[in-house]
């Protein structure tokens, strides 16, 4: 099994387009997602973080959605039946809970 790289790109740049009706979301032909403000949103920080967080989460649920579609089409990878007690077996702590006996500590009666 590999590593899973998760990466994202933000930029905020001048435009000569139109501004988006409503701060609505487009999608875009390569995939991205984008939102174009009126000029006045330039130093309104609701506005601009409104506009990010509008923009990335249609993004961020495409490539969750795309990931788990591909990463379903792989094949399962088999688990072993004992393998929550064998990596328990070889935390300390656990091993120190347990006791020397190994069996389970005695409750404290009070």
């Amino acid at each position: 099994m590999r590593n899973i790289i998760v990466s994202i790109n933000v930029s905020l740049r001048e435009t000569e387009d139109s501004a988006t009706e409503s701060d609505g979301v487009e999608r875009m032909d390569d995939g991205s997602f984008r939102v174009i403000l009126d000029p006045q949103a330039e130093f309104n920080i609701d506005r601009l973080e409104s506009a990010l967080l509008q923009t990335s989460y249609p993004a961020l649920r495409k490539a969750l959605s795309d990931h788990l579609e591909q990463a379903s089409k792989k094949k399962p990878v088999k688990r072993s039946a004992t393998r929550g007690a064998v990596a328990l077996k070889n935390i300390p702590a656990f091993t120190q809970w347990m006791g020397k006996s190994g069996g389970l500590p005695s409750r404290p009666t009070t």
